[in-house]
């Protein structure tokens, strides 16, 4: 069985770590690990574990011939939420996010926090097309997100937008250039 916390295969975690299990490893430096690529306050992956785990899949799609999505998932207003809530109903609303993410995604899609109040699920297409359409992903995510929310957040004040970006064969790179820009532009025309 995985080790497994807040979603995170642990198991899937080693390997982006690259973390040799035929040498005896210390636990401290397991542990110390672990946290190097998980986000402090929701348990997902953090933005290096994403990153480390994007390059992966990226190479096994170039091997397989598999392709990737990335969803891209943003929390709308969270500056007002902020302020409204102060930081207690902001870091609230991120766990409950984090919640949503793994109640709502498929186990194996790895799931993170990429920084601030956006996060990323990498899927291949074939789970993207056996899964819901990002629409109704969108809609399952914000609807468990707001019926999760403690009875001080109003429920109006909270949700999500989904976009989705496809790989085209680009290398890790140039794919997380793409991934940034995508991000920045969405970002920019919801300010």
């Amino acid at each position: 069985m995985a080790d497994s916390i807040a979603g995170i295969d642990y198991d899937k975690a080693r390997t982006i770590t690259g973390l040799d299990y035929r040498k005896p490893v210390p636990r401290n430096e397991r542990k110390l690990r672990r946290e190097n690529i998980t986000d402090f306050k929701t348990g997902l992956l953090n933005e290096r574990g994403l990153t480390k785990e994007l390059e992966r899949q990226i190479l096994h799609a170039k091997r397989t011939g598999e392709n990737l999505t990335v969803v891209f998932i943003d929390a709308d207003k969270f500056k007002n939420l902020n302020s409204k809530y102060e930081y207690h109903g902001g870091d609230t609303v991120l766990k409950l996010i984090a919640k949503a993410m793994n109640d709502e995604l498929r186990n194996d899609d790895s799931k993170g926090r990429w920084g601030g109040d956006e996060f990323l699920a990498l899927m291949s297409r074939e789970h993207r097309k056996k899964s819901p359409e990002i629409g109704s992903l969108s809609e399952r995510i914000n609807r468990n997100l707001k019926s999760n929310l403690p009875p001080e957040i109003n429920p109006e004040d909270v949700s999500v937008t989904l976009v989705h970006i496809d790989w085209n064969g680009e290398t890790p790179d140039e794919f997380l250039r793409q991934v940034r820009r995508h991000i920045l532009d969405h970002k920019s025309s919801n300010d």
